[in-house]
């Protein structure tokens, strides 16, 4: 566990909620690590199977969602770093929709914070969100400073928030 958003409220804050790993090696390490609720599949706009590619570091995705720049950093890091994160391999991993899981895990219609960080299918899953049914009062979502970043930030807009604060490769929104 290194920098970690939810891992920081819910060891300073009590903080309770669900947290989506794909990874098998993340996921097992974080089953031992946290007391929140944790699922081993890819959140998606649509339950599926896709092809992920699964690397030992922190920058495994969604193939087909993947921006070809973020594909080469990923890559290149393995490349430095191949002792360390093992052979990355594309694995099939089932997908859910966010409406899915906060039906199963019975989260409020009103969530606090959410941490949207999927390496690329940020925006996809933003527009799957059920907005009918939940709310959440901020959230960060992970960009990259790809194009992608605005897109997702006119889409938050229009759903009623406003960009408060960069956080490096994220941005903060809250509800107005």
């Amino acid at each position: 566990m290194q920098s970690n958003n939810t891992h920081l409220l819910e060891v300073a804050y009590d903080w309770n909620g669900v947290c989506i790993e794909p990874n098998e090696v993340f996921f097992e390490n974080l089953v031992k690590n946290r007391k929140c609720h944790c699922l081993n599949y890819c959140l998606y706009d649509k339950e599926d199977y896709v092809d992920f590619l699964e690397l030992g570091n922190d920058v495994g995705g969604i193939m087909e969602e993947y921006h070809p720049l973020h594909l080469d950093r990923a890559k290149a890091s393995y490349d430095v770093n191949k002792d360390l994160y093992g052979n990355p391999k594309t694995v099939k991993k089932l997908t859910r929709t966010i409406g899915q899981v906060l039906k199963e895990c019975n989260v409020p219609q009103t969530i606090d914070y959410w941490s949207l960080d999927t390496e690329g299918s940020e925006l996809a899953i933003l527009k799957s969100f059920p907005f009918d049914e939940y709310s959440f009062r901020i959230i960060t979502v992970e960009h990259n400073h790809f194009p992608v970043r605005e897109k997702i930030r006119d889409f938050l807009e229009f759903k009623g928030y406003q960009r408060i604060e960069e956080l490096g490769v994220d941005d903060c929104c809250m509800q107005r």
